[in-house]
């Protein structure tokens, strides 16, 4: 089992590990551990160099927490804006009574 991710590991490169690093940094749950495990193995044993598995690393997580971040502000945006037209409508429903109701009580005292 550990030979299989060691080798995987091996296989995908530092492209691959970006990648990885990029939906672990997203909304998908994936476990770092199947990658950062078998990675630091080969940091030891001097197949992977720890600097570029660090800065992979570090970029792709920032890199799928931009991504979330981008997601989250279109679609909070998207909700607010739709209250925002929902709650203005209702405001001017209310200045529009409240108007009338001034004009005719203040034509009552005249």
């Amino acid at each position: 089992m550990l030979e299989t991710l060691v080798q995987s590991v091996l296989e995908i490169g530092y492209i691959g590990f970006f990648f990885y690093m990029v939906i672990v940094g997203t909304f998908i749950p994936l476990p770092t551990q199947l990658l950062l495990l078998p990675a630091g193995y080969l940091i030891s044993i001097g197949k992977l160099d720890f600097t570029m598995v660090a800065i992979i690393t570090a970029a792709g997580t920032t890199t799928g927490a931009f991504i979330n971040y981008i997601f989250a502000k279109k679609i909070i945006a998207n909700v607010f804006e739709k209250k925002k037209r929902a709650s203005f409508s209702l405001h001017r429903g209310f200045f529009q009574t409240l108007r009338q109701s001034s004009c005719s009580f203040s034509s009552s005292y005249s």
